[in-house]
């Protein structure tokens, strides 16, 4: 191998090495690492009209991958397609599969031990749903941490049309996967990170 082709090899090895591919199977989730947030885009392109920012450690599930590898802020990876309120593109460079360590450690998407249909979310913007996955049924609030103190102010919507409610709940942190939410009535529930897409 001449010299000219051993650099061209040398040049494409460290190419791939830099590029955050996902390899796992899609649909897959990731969280957002950008502190700035992330743009979506209706294409695969920083030239594509932005339709939204994502916020730092929001949850994403990514559903494709585009065919070629693109260059932002320096970085190279692929586009993902992903899907929550509409169809979007994000640039696979600010997202990992873990979250981030710096985050609230309620943050996230969690399993119920009242079996695996049941979910929280807990959002970047304060947001919160609880309910069981696949179906209309279940609320969404706004959640504020003061300690290990949650409060959850629920809103009424076309599915749950009753009056706003607030609940007090006490957060236990087990470890960045698994916390422990203890109600007013005595009763509890222990939450488990889902890494998955659902």
């Amino acid at each position: 191998m001449n010299k000219k082709n051993k650099s061209v090899v040398i040049f494409c090895i460290f190419l791939l090495s830099s590029i955050n591919v996902f390899t796992d199977e899609l649909p897959s989730a990731r969280y957002v690492t950008s502190k700035d947030g992330l743009n979506k885009r209706e294409a695969a392109s920083t030239l594509s009209e932005i339709i939204g920012t994502l916020l730092y450690g929001s949850r994403v599930v990514i559903y494709e991958r585009s065919d070629d590898v693109d260059v932002v802020d320096g970085i190279t990876d692929y586009w993902y397609k992903c899907h929550g309120g509409g169809w979007f593109w994000v640039f696979g460079g600010y997202l990992s599969i873990a979250i981030p360590d710096d985050i609230d450690p309620i943050l996230g998407y969690w399993n119920t031990d009242r079996g695996e249909r049941y979910y929280w979310d807990f959002r970047p913007d304060h947001t919160v749903s609880s309910g069981r996955k696949e179906t209309d049924t279940g609320w969404i609030g706004t959640w504020t941490l003061f300690e290990n103190k949650l409060i959850i102010k629920t809103i009424p919507t076309e599915f749950n049309t009753g009056e706003s409610q607030i609940f007090e709940i006490v957060l236990t942190v087990i470890n960045r996967d698994r916390i422990f939410l203890e109600f007013t009535d005595g009763n509890g529930e222990f939450l488990d990170r889902n890494s998955y897409f659902f």
